[in-house]
Parts: C-alpha cells; structure tokens; sequence
C-alpha cells in the first residue's frame, strides 16, 4: 500500500507540490520531505527561496559555525540551491567569526588543512556580501546592519546599527579614480544579489543613494533610525523606478526645528514614487534621550505640515499616502492630541490617502479655526482623491464628513471612505458615533463606506 501512495505522489506535477509546500510550516516541511524523494526536492526548493537568517548571538559561537558561514558553505557546494533564492533576510554584525576559506577555492588537501589550523577570521560583513555575490535571482532583501553589541540594544537605540559601508567596500572600484553616473566608485550593480533585487528593507546606520540608485528596485522600507543621504551625488542623478517608500520616523519629524533637509533631497531625485507610507513612533529608549520626544509644554507646536514638507519633492507624483502609528506594543497614539493637523495636502494627483483624525481635522477645542469644521475638507483635500481611510475616529469626523457632502461636485472622484475604529483613541466604540446621519449621507451619494 505505501508503494501505491508513493506512486502516485510520483504522478503529482511540481508545480502543484510547490503551491502545496510554501503553505506548510517549515517543521512540517521538513518531515515531508523526509517521505520520498520527489517531497525531499520539492521541500528543498520551498526552503531555499526564502531564508532567514537570525543575528549571531556571541555565546552560539563556542558551540557551533556562524549561520552566515553555514548558509555561505550550502551556496557554495550547491549553486543551484543559491539559484531558487527569492527572498532573503540577513542580519550581520560588525563582527569577526571563524571561516573556512577552502570552501571557496579548488585547492589541495595540504591547502585545505593549513587554511583550517589558521583559524582565519572574516566579517560577517563579509560573509553577506558573499551570499549577495550568489543569488543572482534575489527579488526581496531584508538586511540589518548592527554593530557587534547589538544584542545588547534596544531596536531604536542609535548605536546598534552600522553603515552599509561595511558591505560595500568588498565591492570598491579600486582602479578606478572616476565616479560612475551615481556619483559613487562602487558599483553595486556588479553585486548578483542586487542587480534584479525589487524590494529592499534596510536597518542600518545609514541609506546612501546608490543603493536607490539600483536599476530594478521597486520598493524600499527604511527603518526609524536610517538617515537617508545623497551627499556626493550629482544633481542629475534620479530614480524613475521605485514606486512605493516605507519611512519610519520618530515624531521629531513633527517639529520645525527637526526638518530633515537631506530626505527631501532624496526624495525628490526618485521621479517615479507614487506611494509614501509614514510610520510614526513617540517612543525612544529611556537611556538615551527620554520617552517622549514631543514635550507638551515645547516652544514651538508640533505640526504635521512638516512632515508633509518632506515630501514636497513628490508632489507631482504621488498617488497614496499613508501615515500611521507604529504598530508596536508600547505605542497607543495620545501623542496625536499634542499634533495640529495639516493645513493641506497639496498632492495634486493624490488618489489615496490614509491617516488619523487628529492629523487630518481638529478635535478638540484648543485646536479650533475659523469657520466651522465642515468647510475645512474641500480647503485640505485634493478633489483627485477616490480613497479617504480614517483612523482613530472622534465624533467629530461626522462634521468633517458632512463637508464632502456639501461640496458633492468637487468630490466626484471620492468613491470610498473607510473609517477605521480599531484602538484605544476615539469614539469608535461608541453608540453615538455609529448613529451620526452623516453616514448614511455619504452612502446615499454613492459613496461606499467602510467602518
């Protein structure tokens, strides 16, 4: 009986064992393929597109090889698993581990011994730059560059992360004295990893412009702690293929004073970026420079026209913005109710956007205008927009709303409001909120509505 079920696991085609395989957990994985050989090749390729790679923990090292040296020793005596590569997250550190360098050269039996009684030593810098060297079919790469003590940091603390630096230097044009057309001896587009990669999630110190500058890249999230710079970059030097950006911020970015001039000069060499999401958090390491970085008794009021001045560069193309609240476990949002929402969002093509109701209308009387809240919509919104997603909801949002209905004409193109009452902050949970008749007006001019 066993042999009969074997057989015709036989006769399954590959490609639907395949979209099988990548729904099963990777324990379950395992086992499967331990029950025939067709499985164990088919489970093989499922756990080779997507590796992840955890950060190197000091105290693993007396007991056994560096992850990175291992993943780099797999793609060396088997190429074509390094092929079916896609998706990849890498977590190296500014640290010096054990290497084997025989792995990656012919050489004799003597070589090889005295290679391993050196003890030599590489970066795990290093060894990252070498598995990029191999997965020439990469499509996704999360990459996290920290220093050595990291594991002794906080996620937002500064000082744990390093400069991609590190990994580029293997890469350096060393005969060249000439800059190529980003404005950078090292061309990473001579990386295999790199050349075809679409999505790029990076923690690190730093995000320089060559690494935008890749010809197929699509997408890119960008840590809290990334700077973003373009210094040494010749003002012809643009990007007509990334899309979307994923920026993490503090709510420094809130402030006056702490208006990033290098992000908008960044940005505004990426020609073809149509999605912007913000991702805000209030919270800093306690060690550092304290919880909160918007003082409620500061000089100056927070404002959401500057983080919006960041993206000014983008104006003419942007078609979705998203802001939101870090979806971490200590952050709640009340740092909104210190924030005065935007004046307006002068994205004249914008089509989406997403964001709080304390950033998009006032909420509480300390933060009332002139004219009633009603007349404020068509003054902020653009009339390009078909998608408006709220959240955080107070009841005042019924208001706001009532002036989309008013100005029906210069709304046209709205065909959807989503209302997000998910959350501690709001009057989402309450009766009276679901009972506001501007809801039901909305829905009555054709407007789908979301709550």
């Amino acid at each position: 009986m066993p042999n009969t079920h074997l057989s015709k696991m036989e006769q399954i085609p590959n490609e639907l064992l395949l979209d099988v395989s990548e729904r099963v957990s990777t324990k379950d994985l395992c086992e499967l393929s331990l029950v025939c050989k067709k499985l164990r090749a088919v489970a093989q390729e499922v756990l080779h597109r997507s590796p992840v790679i955890p950060m190197t923990l000091s105290w693993d090292l007396s007991t056994e090889r560096c992850k990175l040296s291992s993943l780099l020793w797999t793609f060396v005596k088997r190429p074509d698993l390094a092929l079916l590569v896609r998706e990849l997250e890498l977590r190296p550190l500014l640290l010096e581990v054990d290497f084997d360098y025989s792995i990656l050269c012919d050489s004799t039996q003597r070589d090889q011994a005295l290679l391993r009684s050196a003890r030599l030593k590489v970066s795990e810098m290093a060894l990252a730059g070498m598995i990029l060297e191999r997965v020439p079919h990469l499509i996704d790469l999360h990459l996290e560059v920290a220093n050595y003590f990291a594991q002794t940091c906080h996620k937002y603390d500064m000082v744990r992360y390093a400069h991609l630096e590190a990994i580029e230097l293997l890469f350096d044009e060393k005969n060249s004295s000439s800059l190529n057309e980003t404005g950078y001896r090292r061309d990473l587009t001579k990386i295999a990893g790199l050349r075809g990669l679409k999505k790029l999630h990076l923690e690190a110190a730093e995000l320089q412009w060559p690494w935008a500058a890749l010809p197929s890249l699509r997408e890119i999230h960008v840590n809290r702690l990334c700077a973003l710079t373009d210094v040494g970059t010749p003002l012809s030097a643009t990007s007509h293929s990334i899309r979307t950006l994923t920026l993490e911020r503090n709510t420094s970015i809130l402030r006056r004073q702490s208006v990033d001039q290098p992000i908008i000069s960044f940005l505004g060499r990426l020609n073809g970026l149509s999605k912007v999401v913000v991702s805000l958090s209030n919270y800093i390491p306690f060690n550092r420079e304290g919880t909160l970085e918007i003082v409620q008794n500061g000089v100056e009021e927070p404002s959401c026209d500057w983080l919006l001045m960041h993206l000014s560069g983008v104006a003419v193309t942007l078609r979705a913005l998203e802001i939101n609240i870090a979806e971490d476990e200590h952050e709640d949002g009340c740092f909104l109710q210190y924030v005065r929402p935007a004046s307006a969002f002068s994205f004249r093509k914008l089509q989406h956007l997403k964001l709080p109701h304390e950033l998009l209308a006032p909420v509480h009387e300390d933060f009332q205008t002139s004219g009633d809240i009603a007349s404020l919509a068509p003054r902020m919104l653009p009339s390009s927009l078909k998608t408006l997603d709220v959240t955080y909801p107070f009841l005042a949002i019924g208001e706001y709303m009532q002036g989309i209905c008013d100005n029906e004409n210069y709304f046209q193109d709205l065909k959807k409001i989503g209302i997000d009452t998910r959350g501690s902050r709001g009057d989402g949970r309450m009766k009276e909120f679901y009972d506001l008749p501007t809801w039901n007006e909305l829905t009555g001019r054709g407007i789908t509505l979301a709550m």
